[in-house]
């Protein structure tokens, strides 16, 4: 399961923007993966989204801290960190200002559009920038469609460990779990990026 570590919203330059620190167990539980993701929210609902590596000290500042905070909540309840861990964590944010969590890396190693009609659910997507790949192109389209966006500009800068494991030797099953894995983690970043900004208009 993918885990969403940070996400706090900001309006400076007048667009409402949040970030988030997703952990992917992949390769493993033991070495995974963690992941950046940027919305920038733009009127009529549409949405840039961003996402790349991680700054390797951000994520380990951010689990220090979700490690403290479980921590906290064992004692409080008068259980053991160990028995709470599994329970507290998935769903445990930090407070992170996105200014914070820059992004790295590229603009882009993929970028493409996904346009949804919300009133008929017809969908299409483009791509604006792609790789062999192609991830973000039907990325794009699904989630636009998912949560009716009327246009996602989705811009992937994936680690090269975690394109290796979609085109190389080991691409089934790890890669495929990988990308459901991380679609999943964008549809939860989109989903409580609405949330936030429903909290902060009102």
């Amino acid at each position: 399961m993918a885990k969403i570590s940070s996400r706090e919203a900001s309006t400076s330059n007048h667009l409402p923007t949040s970030a988030s620190l997703i952990t992917l167990p992949i390769p493993s539980p033991h070495a995974p993966t963690h992941l950046v993701a940027h919305i920038t929210q733009f009127k009529g609902h549409s949405l840039m989204l961003w996402c790349g590596e991680a700054n390797p000290s951000l994520a380990d500042a951010a689990l220090q801290d979700e490690r403290q905070s479980s921590n906290q909540a064992a004692q409080q309840a008068g259980s053991s960190s160990l028995l709470m861990e599994e329970h507290v964590a998935p769903g445990l944010q930090t407070n992170a200002h996105p200014d914070s969590i820059p992004p790295t890396g590229l603009l882009g190693k993929e970028w493409a559009v996904g346009m949804t009609n919300p009133a008929t659910d017809a969908s299409m997507s483009t791509s604006l920038f792609r790789s062999n790949l192609d991830i973000a192109k039907p990325m794009a389209a699904r989630l636009s469609k998912r949560f009716k966006i009327p246009q996602l500009f989705l811009s992937l800068a994936l680690p090269d460990q975690l394109l290796s494991m979609l085109d190389g030797p080991f691409s089934e099953p790890l890669g495929g779990k990988a990308l459901l894995l991380l679609e999943g983690a964008l549809g939860k970043v989109i989903k409580s990026n609405a949330e936030l900004q429903s909290t902060t208009a009102q």
